[in-house]
């Protein structure tokens, strides 16, 4: 039930996941870049994970992100792994940064966190010409899913 609930999310606008995000537990939001990074640190894992989205979706304009986003790959919850490894993937080259982390995301627990890792990575360091290719790609993997 939660991969399908992020799949629906990872469609959304940037606006539409914060107002999605401000129905759990009933917090009010803020929309900004910053108020979505302070979000990461919330304790509630499903606003993390939602907050790791949005980001993911505002894409370079949110590059200030990518610490706090490479610091979720450590998260206690799996959800919250897998959805900052794949927001890092959103941000191409700007999240290069983020490569030592997901290759010890790799060796994650959860096989949906390995993939995911293992997509940003891919992500990360394919040029950008390439990446349209990688997202259809992704969504594929979505659709049929992955829990």
């Amino acid at each position: 039930m939660q991969t399908r609930r992020l799949f629906v999310l990872s469609a959304c606008t940037p606006i539409a996941l914060a107002v999605a995000a401000a129905g759990c537990g009933g917090k009010k939001q803020d929309y900004s870049v910053s108020g979505q990074m302070k979000a990461l640190t919330d304790e509630d894992p499903d606003i993390r994970s939602t907050a790791a989205t949005v980001l993911g979706r505002y894409g370079n304009e949110a590059a200030e992100a990518v610490p706090g986003l490479t610091a979720l790959l450590k998260d206690k919850d799996k959800h919250v792994r897998r959805s900052a490894a794949y927001a890092l993937a959103r941000f191409g080259r700007d999240a290069s940064n983020a490569i030592p982390a997901l290759k010890v995301a790799l060796k994650d627990e959860d096989p949906k966190v390995r993939e995911a890792a293992a997509y940003a990575i891919k992500a990360i360091q394919t040029p950008q010409s390439k990446q349209k290719s990688l997202k259809k790609d992704n969504r594929k993997d979505n659709k049929r899913g992955g829990k």
